[in-house]
């Protein structure tokens, strides 16, 4: 008789067509990297309780069963700025809607002259590519002319361009390898400023809240580079940005969104998925799933996400554990990084925020469980978080908490491998009101445990991966 093993194993889902109808997941692309997976089958048991001339009860009637999956996962990218990370589908049936920012160059005319960190085109086709705009370039064979930079001189037939982090010089190469420049929103130069906004103009759109909860890298003033996130973006091209600047943001600031995605809260269209859980040598088949989860951010950590599938069982079969791809990047670390209530930095052990979804099972005799496939029907995204305590007159949440004052919050992961472009991790709540205030201690350093709704409708919290 085999023994088996809860290490061996593997999650993969895949997006259904129709809910409750089983797709098969792809081991090439449909795996999802977990920590401790788990199943529970639960089934709606009736109690009986007939008089059959003894003392002992009649057993109960096995009902239809409902499933929960549960276990954890980490916050990483895929490693290249706009494309999905392996939990996106995990994320977008917990009500996460995705968007994702990006525009690709692609060509074989593309050449580089090292010394003067130019890139040129043959073709002229870089005009887009304006001054302040952050671009990804991958496929030159010399490895030193690929990864994240900021373009510091624009012309249709050649760029000139600054690494956005690091000091690696590019070399000289001929054109002939199939390159991808690929950006977000193009840079402009703002029209106004102020400590924390900054007023824009076409070609961004003047669509109210198409960039909120988006990364933004502001150029030129501040004189170097910086990445903040779009807190609120209104019609008149406003942005409200997650940061407090010192020197006042102004007409001489830059501003371009690299190519990015952003997951808000949606009300409609949430997909359903097919889920297949193997555990060395069986593998659970799940139909119709929805899911709720949390994420905590721990100070010197990885992004850790915790979620809870709710499905409908469609069998369990014995089958091998297959090879599954993942993307092979890491997780970030919670350090060199930021964290910012109401625009201040501000120095904590953890920040945890839970979606709170509600996911129900609708009652249906015509189901082959006597229900539907689970919907989510409420939400409640609330959260917590622990700061050293400061003077008043630095930073007073014991007011904002007493006076109903609600305050932004924001977190960025960008240490360890998350420095790269691709990997790095945004949280942004525009509105926390704070629902309780603790004085409480650690380690003997003072801190304020405070916990906070987040606030709005789809849209108390965004999650950016870039």
């Amino acid at each position: 008789m085999a023994t088996l093993r809860t290490r061996n194993g593997a999650l993969l889902l895949k997006q259904e067509s129709v809910p409750g109808t089983y797709e098969a997941p792809d081991p090439a692309t449909d795996g999802i990297l977990v920590e401790a997976p788990t199943i529970n089958p639960t089934t709606q048991n009736v109690e009986t309780d007939e008089v059959q001339g003894s003392l002992d009860s009649t057993a109960p009637i096995v009902g239809g069963m409902q499933v929960t999956i549960g276990g954890s996962f980490y916050l990483k990218g895929p490693g290249v700025p706009g494309e999905y990370p392996e939990w996106d589908l995990l994320m977008r049936i917990a009500g996460m809607a995705a968007t994702q920012t990006r525009t690709d160059i692609t060509g074989v005319t593309f050449s580089v002259t090292g010394a003067s960190a130019e890139i040129a085109d043959s073709g002229d086709g870089l005009a887009a590519l304006t001054v302040g705009t952050v671009i990804h370039v991958s496929g030159f064979a010399n490895e030193a002319n690929n990864g994240e930079f900021i373009v510091t001189t624009s012309a249709a037939g050649a760029i000139v361009v600054a690494r956005l982090t690091g000091a690696t010089a590019m070399v000289d190469e001929a054109a002939g390898e199939n390159v991808t420049l690929r950006r977000g929103i193009a840079a402009v130069e703002a029209t106004a400023g102020g400590a924390d906004s900054i007023t824009l103009q076409a070609p961004w759109a003047d669509t109210a809240q198409l960039y909120r909860g988006m990364p933004v890298a502001l150029s030129g003033n501040p004189a170097t580079a910086y990445i903040s996130q779009i807190l609120d973006y209104t019609a008149g091209r406003v942005a409200t940005l997650s940061d407090n600047f010192s020197t006042p943001l102004s007409d001489s600031t830059v501003a371009s969104i690299p190519a990015n995605i952003r997951y808000a809260p949606a009300s409609s269209s949430i997909p359903a998925a097919s889920v297949a859980l193997y555990m060395d040598g069986v593998v659970y088949r799940c139909t119709g799933a929805k899911a709720t989860l949390s994420i905590e951010q721990t100070a010197g950590g990885a992004a850790r996400c915790t979620y809870t599938i709710s499905a409908l069982m469609s069998e369990k079969a014995d089958a091998a554990v297959p090879s599954v791809t993942y993307d092979g990047t890491r997780p970030g670390i919670w350090r060199n990084s930021a964290m910012l209530v109401n625009r201040r930095r501000a120095a904590l052990q953890t920040l945890s925020v839970d979606l709170g979804n509600e996911v129900i099972f609708p009652p249906d005799p015509n189901g082959q469980e006597g229900f539907d496939a689970p919907i989510i029907t409420r939400r409640r995204m609330a959260g917590s978080m622990d700061p050293n305590a400061t003077l008043v007159a630095t930073r007073d949440l014991m007011t904002a908490f007493r006076d109903g004052t609600a305050q932004p919050v924001a977190a960025r992961l960008a240490g360890g491998s998350a420095s790269r472009p691709g990997q790095r991790v945004g949280l942004t709540i525009p509105s926390a009101l704070y629902t309780s205030y603790q004085p409480g201690d650690r380690q003997g350093v003072q801190t304020e445990q405070t916990g906070f709704f987040a606030q709005g409708q789809d849209s108390g919290l965004f999650l950016q991966v870039w």
